[in-house]
């Protein structure tokens, strides 16, 4: 034996999806790019010196604390590709958004919270999310008192959230510091007096502007699988 080992590229992938109605589509979009995005990012980290690729992925979707209560964030466990494509693959298939959603604004800001507090893999190259929606967030706490909303888990502010997203340690998140990365596919401007622009300005955020209601027209599975190929590309 040479004592040779194997230098894995790993990839930690979250998924944040809005499970409202008019997004009950979007999901075969991140479902067609599965594979697709697995064989690609193993070819691509194998040509930049790696031996193979060790991905995982989670999904966590989101609607309205007002109208879903308790059922408005919903999370999985993390699907280690390719072994559990298929498993990852009908969970996703399965999130039932036709019946989901209250105001035009939905709670993406708590999910991606929950996003940052995955449990990711300290080793990994990078720590990713993918944030897909055609709303804008509401405030933290705007659903306050409202069936399974925790008030205390959850930051009081966007800035709150900038602070923990700038220095994840300093928040008690296992969030790398240096190799994160989120990318955004949202609409710009101001929604019924939501909006995501001050998101989109933070560091090592990566904005794919969709139009409002209208995410469905817009997002393919090769544009998905093109920016998270984008992100390891940046993080070799």
């Amino acid at each position: 034996m040479n004592g040779s080992r194997s230098k894995q590229y790993i990839a930690d992938i979250v998924y944040v999806l809005d499970a409202t109605g008019n997004m009950s589509n979007h999901k075969h979009a991140l479902i067609e790019q599965m594979g697709l995005m697995y064989q690609s990012a193993t070819k691509q980290v194998v040509e930049g010196g790696y031996d193979n690729a060790d991905i995982r992925i989670k999904v966590i979707d989101f609607a309205d604390f007002r109208s879903e209560g308790e059922e408005a964030i919903r999370l999985s466990d993390f699907f280690a590709l390719p072994q559990q494509e298929m498993q990852a693959c009908a969970y996703i298939d399965n999130i039932d958004c036709d019946c989901r959603g209250g105001d035009i604004a939905e709670n993406a800001l708590e999910a991606l919270w929950w996003a940052m507090k995955s449990d990711w893999r300290p080793s990994a190259n990078i720590h990713l999310i993918v944030l897909l929606t055609d709303s804008s967030p509401l405030d933290f706490q705007e659903r306050d008192g409202c069936l399974g909303y925790d008030s205390a888990f959850y930051p009081q502010t966007t800035s709150e959230l900038q602070k923990a997203w700038d220095d994840p340690k300093q928040a008690g998140l296992a969030l790398s510091q240096h190799n994160k990365r989120l990318v955004l596919f949202a609409p710009r401007g101001e929604i019924s007096d939501h909006s995501w622009d001050s998101i989109a300005q933070w560091n090592d955020v990566d904005f794919a502007e969709v139009e409002a209601c209208n995410l469905l027209e817009e997002i393919q599975g090769k544009d998905i699988c093109e920016k998270v190929l984008n992100a390891i590309g940046k993080r070799r």
